[in-house]
């Protein structure tokens, strides 16, 4: 017979160690795409972006609101801002990667790899990693400053 409280109880989930949880494409530090107009302008250069020329971003506080906001770069810029040793940069890092062109996927498959042999880290990043930002606790609890005893 069927109770009540049968259609709201879901049945346990089976939780696997072999499936990554997805990452929300709203929090990935870098972003790929068209211009959807020719009105946009680069972050680096301060000149316009074309329309439907590739262009990609780098997702930063906003210094307007509470949350995050894209700055846009033409493709070669942003390859200009990008510091060696310091940005790890891999395809699941990129919003939007996927739905580019194939042509376009390969060249910042490229520039990825070329980035990353420039780089100063010794190696690749690790798979999951696309934060900019590292972040620890103090090791203790006081403040010592270098010139004052």
């Amino acid at each position: 017979m069927w109770k009540l409280g049968d259609a709201c109880t879901a049945p346990p989930k089976k939780e696997s160690m072999a499936t990554a949880e997805p990452v929300e494409e709203k929090s990935l530090p870098f972003g790929a795409g068209y211009a959807k107009s020719d009105r946009s302008m680069c972050k680096g250069c301060k000149s316009t972006i074309g329309m439907d020329a590739l262009r990609m971003c780098v997702r930063e506080p906003s210094r307007f609101f509470d949350g995050l906001q894209d700055n846009w770069f033409h493709y070669s810029c942003f390859w200009k801002r990008l510091k060696p040793g310091k940005t790890q940069i891999n395809e699941r890092s990129i919003r939007g990667m996927d739905m580019l062109k194939w042509d376009d996927q390969e060249k910042i498959r490229e520039k990825m790899k070329e980035f990353m042999k420039y780089s100063t880290s010794g190696g690749p990043p690790m798979e999951g990693s696309f934060s900019i930002v590292k972040v620890e606790y103090a090791k203790t609890n006081r403040l010592v400053s270098s010139g004052v005893a």
